[in-house]
């Protein structure tokens, strides 16, 4: 919710074209997919693990998966997350994650 009202502050027309926002894994795959077709590749990606319709980690996998595809270079995903179990934190890294910021940000 914070990142989201950030966006949302953050809203003019320059912000909007480096800033993309989308509160499920679906639309966020989407969002992504369609960039790489019209020719934009995301360089950072801020991936919160718990998202409904599909969670960070398959939506990361994706991500993945749609670069490799193309041979685009890699972007930067960032899981975030509010559980800091370690074990959880450790399938984040081992499902396609580089870095985990944990909330509340």
């Amino acid at each position: 919710m914070a990142l989201q009202t950030l966006f949302e502050i953050l809203g003019n027309e320059e912000v909007k074209k480096i800033v993309d926002y989308r509160d499920d894994g679906v639309t966020a795959v989407e969002a992504i997919e369609q960039g790489i077709k019209d020719g934009y590749v995301y360089s950072l990606i801020l991936m919160d693990l718990s998202m409904i319709h599909m969670d960070g980690d398959e939506a990361s996998k994706i991500t993945r998966q749609l670069y490799s595809a193309r041979n685009l270079p890699q972007p930067l995903i960032v899981a975030c997350t509010a559980h800091c179990d370690q074990s959880y934190l450790n399938q984040a890294f081992e499902h396609h994650m580089d870095l985990i910021l944990l909330k509340p940000i």
